[in-house]
């Protein structure tokens, strides 16, 4: 989706996003000296008035090596955090200049519109382009730059500067990596280039099960360099007895790296040698609530519920990896469950990867969940995502905990100026520093500050989702979920290796349960 140039009085300067040409643009010049002018107009209009600051592409591509390409040749990535006001939030700008195949030459600038909907806010489709495009071939460099400045400015005023946006939950690598060992199949660059492009401020990325240092040392230099703050993060398997291999999923937020090792220590490093990777074997949810409840008590660590209802495909549902859903399972019942919730911090309210398809068993949902999505959200067609919302607000109103956008993606594609269909453009999560403490900040609040400020329920946190509400059902809106057509394919690809990821990593964990007898785990493997 991209925005379309309207503007009746312009000029010259642009095209609009699908390429129609501009008023006098009557030809293509490869070598333009305006493209030049335009950029180096447009430099200076964001960094003399609007105070941003650039991304220094020769720090961040001697740090990355050969690991992956977060800036590309001619890209500039500009970042008001970056100029002279480093406690305001991000907002990210891409600029470059390219050449097709004939030699043709154009100048790019690409960022998203970060405009905010309430919870239940129902958006407008047809006129939602929020991914917006401007392309200078030639013409009026000053005017084509005083208008590309004129349009971020506004954009950028739409996200305040106290608001910052966190992802809470996401993965990387592919299952058996040696450096980033996660179950998904996106690359880093792709992840970090994403999150830039919908202005994240902290990233909470969470492999399953693990926390390895050096990755994230990594991954938090080189984030500072762009300024995003890696907060260390992990998706635990709370496993349920006798010994697992499943169980609700909970989202550790930590504070520092010195908190994630004692996790490593004291949890992470008792799991037993499986291959898939969100499986957890050799320690049970009983053991493990109590180690977190002293990390959450010290304020070093927040516990975030990942989806509470899990109904993933209409062949393997898992439901006991989500908290809600495993009572089906009689895994858990009702006040043991919310027990845990008030031993959190937030519970996940849209989670963009489940089936909202799947049918629901009346005998488990008849009495509680029902009358809860009835209560919160007014619709009559009960889906997955229908009950995590519900049930978020439900439990924020019941034990004031907060909601958290839960994108749990595990295939991003590449951030390439034709984005479109990304969980990170689904939703994120919102978090407003209130003004008396920001006006005492002297930079961003870091990791540490953050889950400090989470605890002490200083800070708005919540779920943003962009989505459509009817009275029958509510779900994510088209514009968001629509792929440009260029990227189906790739995007398809990206699930079926996934997929078979997935079923590598099951046959090899089900022959050895097998082979040393252990029936009850091979029971609990598909949840």
């Amino acid at each position: 989706m991209q925005r379309q140039i309207d503007d009746k009085n312009r000029k010259a300067g642009a095209t609009s996003g699908n390429g129609e040409k501009r008023n006098d643009f009557a030809r293509i010049d490869p070598h333009a000296p305006e493209q030049h002018l335009f950029m180096d107009l447009l430099k200076r209009y964001l960094i003399e008035e609007q105070k941003f600051g650039i991304v220094d592409g020769e720090k961040v591509r001697a740090l990355q090596k050969d690991k992956g390409i977060v800036i590309h040749d001619n890209e500039t990535i500009f970042n008001r955090a970056l100029g002279e006001d480093k406690k305001q939030s991000n907002f990210f700008v891409f600029m470059r200049r390219v050449r097709d195949e004939k030699g043709s030459s154009k100048v790019e600038v690409y960022f998203s519109d970060p405009e905010v909907k309430n919870e239940q806010e129902t958006i407008n489709e047809k006129n939602e382009d929020y991914l917006i495009r401007e392309v200078f071939v030639m013409g009026d460099e000053k005017d084509a730059a005083e208008k590309v400045a004129e349009r971020i400015a506004k954009c950028a005023a739409k996200k305040p500067k106290n608001e910052y946006r966190k992802i809470s939950h996401g993965h990387w690598g592919k299952i058996g990596d040696r450096w980033i060992v996660d179950d998904g199949v996106s690359r880093f660059e792709d992840v970090i280039r994403t999150m830039m492009l919908y202005h994240i401020d902290y990233d909470a990325t969470s492999p399953h099960n693990s926390f390895e240092g050096d990755v994230f040392d990594f991954l938090s230099n080189l984030e500072k360099l762009l300024g995003i703050e890696k907060i260390p993060a992990t998706e635990l398997t709370a496993a349920f007895p006798p010994d697992g291999p499943n169980g609700p999923h909970l989202l550790l937020w930590m504070a520092d790296k010195e908190t994630a090792e004692g996790i490593k220590n004291e949890i992470l490093d008792r799991r037993k040698n499986l291959k898939m990777i969100s499986y957890f074997s050799g320690m049970t949810i009983w053991e493990m609530l109590p180690i977190i409840g002293k990390y959450r008590d010290d304020k070093k660590l927040a516990l975030g519920i990942a989806h509470p209802a899990n109904f993933t495909s209409k062949i393997l549902p898992i439901y006991n990896i989500g908290l809600l859903s495993a009572i089906k399972k009689g895994k858990l019942d009702l006040s043991t469950m919310e027990q845990i919730v008030m031993m959190s911090d937030s519970v996940g309210a849209w989670n963009p990867c489940m089936n909202e398809n799947i049918p629901l068993d009346p005998a488990f949902f008849k009495g509680y969940v029902a009358p809860m999505v009835h209560r919160n959200l007014g619709i009559k067609r009960i889906t997955t995502n229908g009950i995590n919302l519900a049930f978020s607000l439900e439990m924020r109103n019941k034990y004031n905990v907060y909601t958290h956008f839960d994108p749990d993606d595990h295939t991003t594609m590449p951030m390439n100026y034709d984005c479109g269909g990304d969980k990170y453009g689904m939703g994120f999560t919102q978090i407003i520093v209130p003004q008396k403490i920001y006006n005492g900040l002297k930079a961003k609040p870091n990791s540490r500050e953050l889950i400090e400020m989470i605890r002490k329920r200083e800070i708005v946190m919540k779920s943003v989702q962009y989505i459509t509400k009817t009275n029958d059902e509510v779900r994510i809106a088209n514009s968001r979920r629509d792929i440009p057509v260029g990227k189906i394919e790739l995007f398809e690809r990206l699930k079926k290796a996934s997929t078979r990821r997935y079923i590598n990593a099951l046959t090899n964990d089900f022959w050895n349960m097998l082979w040393h007898g252990e029936f009850d785990e091979i029971n609990d493997m598909k949840g």
